[in-house]
């Protein structure tokens, strides 16, 4: 019969089994980053997003309203910025006000206060660490 020796003592611990060594490999960090919008449409803008701040974590926040040619601004809910786990999508949906009849939609239907919006997936651009979603009268 073969000994077991298992030796605990956190991220240092070591198991020695059946005359094998084996050690634990630390968990990957998982990157979240900070998610601003653009406004570089001539008309207000007002804006949803569906994002993912980590495994099957997916949260929908909004309304956001945006001047006409508004910088990129950091979205906050209740002062805390909003985050976006690196490797899951975002959605967002997004019109403009006034009657402009300009909307950003996509393919993927979620509900959002009780209506139903067709998101659009958003392109992460990155720009100095955060990721900014342009929104223009083009797209």
């Amino acid at each position: 019969m073969k000994a077991l020796l298992h030796i605990s003592g956190g991220i240092g611990a070591v198991a020695l089994v059946a005359g094998a060594i084996v050690t634990p490999v630390p968990a990957q960090a998982q990157v979240k980053r900070q998610i601003w919008v653009q406004n570089a449409c001539r008309y207000p803008v007002r804006f949803f997003i569906r994002h993912a701040d980590g495994v099957r974590n997916w949260h929908n926040h909004g309304w956001w309203t945006f001047r006409p040619y508004q910088r990129a601004t950091k979205l906050t809910v209740a002062d805390v910025p909003i985050v976006q786990q690196e490797k899951y999508a975002m959605y967002f949906y997004a019109e403009a006000t006034g009657g402009q009849g300009h909307y950003w939609e996509g393919k993927d239907v979620r509900m959002f206060n009780g209506t139903r919006y067709k998101m659009r997936k958003a392109k992460k651009v990155m720009d100095r660490g955060h990721y900014t979603i342009k929104l223009s009268c083009n797209d």
